[in-house]
């Protein structure tokens, strides 16, 4: 059935990155290119490592994890407030020049920042794990701005400035510890990069006492990380009750198909694509017999017959094709990137699959069969629903022609 999306692709590696069509070589010798591999690796293994969750190594909670960072993009607005405010104090205690160079930075990167956190919103998964690396970098320049804008202002030794950097750099620690706990050893790096300036600010301040004060940093950057740590887990444990519970709501209990639920949200991604729509059949089918079973026997027995043909269906269908049981003995079979010739191949698996003899827990040997009708999506069958009413309508003719036989809609 539908297959985990893979690992996330680096931006610097992946076939959409910066790098993806550049070649060193276009600027630089051969052998300095050479030099640059080493360094393009090491590259890659820090953002990855940097990136990667402790708790999972699951593509899709990974990105649901970095979901969460998206959701909470609100926060980066906030920042230039306290940047303008306190760059502000400064020029008018010390009259110095770089607070002006600090705000414009500021103002640079949350737009940029702002920017791409909207388009990997609106992006597909894939794309989303890309524009992880891209604010993995200009976070980190933020946070080291903001951390040497905190030594100066801690080192000024004056008490208006240390006061307010102090308050604007622990309320820039605590949103780390919320916002950025879905990739925790990021969110470790930028405390590091706010605190260990701050530390050395209040060290190398000319006001008595300070240097005691600095070594308070050590416990507070580790009481911090151990609620990212916690803030992660649970983060990552509702990931996984959310994807248990819709993973439930879409899946038959009885067999462990995808029900009626699922196909209606196939459905309308399936109508979503922009045309010409990849071309996809529908394979409807009824199990012959399985009422006389189901009378005979038991609901007992019926539900193991159910259970053992839809085993002998998913072992007859392509890697890719998706089964739904739609009730009782009906299924309905989506089959991506088929055609006529499909059809009628899977169709005739089915078929002798389900002729084969089936043993009920009683040890009673039972027969039964299968009807199918078929349907592609074609010029005149354009849409999901149109496509499934004439594979019915192709059932209810291979029924009345005698059952155990497959009938394709003709286009």
């Amino acid at each position: 059935m539908d297959g985990t999306p893979g690992a996330p692709a680096s931006l610097w590696s992946g076939p959409d990155g910066p790098f993806a069509h550049f070649s060193p070589t276009d600027i630089c010798p051969r052998d300095m290119h050479n030099r640059f591999i080493p360094i393009r690796r090491t590259v890659r293994i820090v953002f990855q490592y940097l990136m990667a969750s402790p708790l999972t190594s699951d593509p899709y909670e990974r990105d649901q994890l970095f979901q969460t960072i998206l959701d909470r993009r609100a926060a980066i607005l906030i920042a230039p407030i306290s940047t303008v405010a306190l760059a502000a104090m400064v020029v008018y205690h010390t009259s110095a020049w770089w607070p002006l160079l600090w705000v414009i930075a500021e103002l640079v990167l949350t737009a940029i920042r702002w920017k791409v956190m909207v388009e990997a919103n609106n992006a597909p998964p894939e794309k989303r794990r890309e524009s992880a690396n891209k604010l993995l970098v200009f976070g980190t320049l933020w946070s080291l701005l903001l951390g040497v804008a905190i030594y100066l202002c801690m080192a000024s030794g004056i008490v208006p400035l240390i006061v307010v950097s102090a308050i604007i750099g622990t309320a820039a620690a605590c949103v780390v510890t919320s916002r950025n706990a879905a990739m925790p050893r990021h969110a470790l790096l930028l405390l590091i990069i706010i605190a260990v300036p701050f530390a050395a600010g209040l060290a190398g301040s000319p006001i008595p006492g300070m240097t005691v004060a600095s070594m308070l940093i050590i416990p507070w950057i580790a009481s911090l990380y151990l609620f990212i740590e916690q803030n992660h887990a649970s983060m990552l444990r509702m990931i996984k009750a959310e994807r248990r519970a819709h993973t439930m709501a879409i899946t038959d209990e009885l067999t462990g198909l995808f029900n009626r639920m699922h196909f209606a949200e196939r459905r309308v991604k399936l109508d979503s694509r922009a045309p010409p729509k990849a071309g996809y059949c529908f394979l409807s089918l009824d199990l012959d017999g399985f009422k006389e079973v189901n009378d005979k026997y038991g609901h007992p027995a019926g539900d193991s017959l159910l259970r053992a043909a839809s085993h002998r269906m998913l072992d007859s269908v392509r890697l890719g094709d998706a089964i739904f049981r739609m009730g009782g003995d009906e299924f309905l079979f989506l089959l991506p990137k088929a055609n006529d010739e499909d059809c009628a191949r899977i169709a005739s698996r089915l078929i002798e699959t389900m002729t084969a003899p089936f043993t009920l827990p009683n040890g009673e040997i039972v027969t039964i069969g299968a009807s199918i009708g078929s349907a592609c999506i074609d010029a005149s069958l354009t849409e999901a629903m149109a496509v499934l009413h004439a594979a019915d309508a192709a059932l209810y003719r291979a029924k009345a022609d005698g059952k155990g036989r497959h009938v394709h809609a003709a286009a």
